[in-house]
């Protein structure tokens, strides 16, 4: 009741110059109460005083004035303790407040400030959608529209706070077709680091609220996700190839069956009898790993022909398309095993035969993936791999002999003798 008088009676401007105070007290307060003796350690703690009705009038317009008026330094200042405030304050007690709060916050990151300000912003917007759950919907449009300009910032740290401010968003959302496709396509037509994160957006969206993307939408999505997975590598090809797995999972046998004919198992050469590049081979051996990971299924009616483009990816000449197809074999032991314990047997013979002379690569890094392989085909299946296990066993090390060395013999020899 004091406080709250105090900050009605101070000018705006004196409100500002008291935010370092107020945001270490209050810090100070949370820590002593995590770290003292039967404190609360890293669980979760509501601040009392918060709790009870209008709690947070006293010390909430001197951090929404900040964030309004004060240097770019105090804003991002205000920020980061508004998201403070928020994670020692009940869903009830905040209730009232939400919308307080939200708005400046949409409204500041709007305007050209530094990324210290937007990344800052991004994360309390973040804990409020956390806490405040359905009660931030009336903002839903205008924070969708705010996280996904936060994707093609210049900063690298505000287009991770706005990835993952949109996977929480689309929690909250019912149609999400729209933010689907426009994802995919911006992933398409950017590069670098903004493209990573509308790769990085689009995946946490599918694996969200997949199910509620609709079929013509998710054959754009598809599509948009198979050309980037042929036109890059590295990273950006791994995740197009994580947001096509999620897709996967939502898709129907149909579609599937399209995407092994289309993408996977397309034809090795081009219409001049040229191979493929690197590039798409890369994608089609990560576009392999997804789908049987998500649909094993779909990869049993066509197991002869994906064992066939596993085994040649293994023998490739690029490093990195080795590696993919060492990571798709356990994948597919595994798939084999829905149909019978026989064609299990029979995949996992031919296919540990390739990881065998992978195993021999002059490669290390084929060499380590063709390793890991075997050690997660074990995990996932032992009964599969119990007799291939000799081939994939290095070979016993030699007896050791009872005679010394040479250098050994003629130090020996060195020695006086009595």
């Amino acid at each position: 009741m004091t406080l709250t008088k105090l900050t009605k009676r101070l000018t705006p401007e004196g409100l500002v110059e008291h935010l370092p105070f107020l945001r270490g007290a209050l810090r100070t307060l949370v820590s002593t109460a995590r770290h003292r003796r039967g404190g609360v350690g890293e669980g979760e703690f509501l601040l009392p005083a918060f709790q009870i009705k209008n709690g947070l009038a006293c010390v909430l317009p001197i951090f929404l004035e900040a964030l309004k008026k004060g240097s770019g330094h105090v804003r991002e200042q205000a920020a980061n303790g508004l998201g403070e405030i928020v994670l020692i304050t009940s869903v009830k007690a905040l209730r009232p407040y939400v919308v307080k709060i939200t708005g400046p916050l949409i409204r500041i990151i709007g305007v050209r400030f530094s990324w210290q300000v937007k990344a800052a912003i991004l994360k309390t917007l973040c804990h409020v959608i956390d806490r405040g759950g359905i009660m931030v919907k009336p903002f839903l449009g205008a924070l969708q529209t705010t996280f996904v300009s936060a994707l093609t910032d210049a900063n690298a740290r505000v287009r991770d706070r706005g990835a993952a401010a949109l996977g929480k968003l689309v929690k909250l959302a019912t149609r999400v077709d729209r933010l689907a496709t426009d994802l995919s396509t911006n992933s398409v037509n950017s590069s670098g680091g903004v493209q990573d994160a509308m790769l990085s957006a689009l995946h946490l969206v599918l694996s969200s609220r997949g199910n509620k993307v609709s079929a013509p939408a998710r054959a754009k999505v598809v599509a948009a996700l198979a050309t980037v997975l042929t036109t890059t590598s590295g990273e950006t090809a791994a995740m197009a190839a994580r947001a096509l797995g999620c897709a996967c999972t939502y898709m129907e046998p149909e579609e599937l069956d399209a995407l092994l004919n289309d993408l996977v198992l397309a034809p090795s050469v081009d219409d001049e009898g040229v191979l493929v590049s690197a590039t798409v081979r890369l994608g089609r051996a990560l576009a392999l790993k997804s789908l049987a990971k998500a649909k094993p299924d779909a990869a049993t009616a066509r197991m002869n022909e994906l064992v066939t483009a596993v085994r040649d990816w293994i023998e490739d000449d690029a490093v990195a398309v080795q590696s993919a197809a060492c990571a798709s074999v356990p994948l597919l032991i595994v798939a084999a095993g829905v149909a019978s314990e026989e064609e299990q047997q029979e995949v996992c013979g031919a296919l540990v035969n390739a990881l065998v002379e992978a195993l021999q690569d002059g490669s290390s890094g084929v060499r380590k993936s063709a390793a890991r392989a075997a050690k997660e085909a074990a995990k996932m299946c032992p009964a599969a791999l119990t007799s291939v296990l000799p081939r994939v066993r290095p070979p016993p090390p030699p007896p050791p002999t009872r005679l010394l060395p040479p250098v050994v013999a003629d130090l020996f020899c060195l020695l006086p003798h009595s």
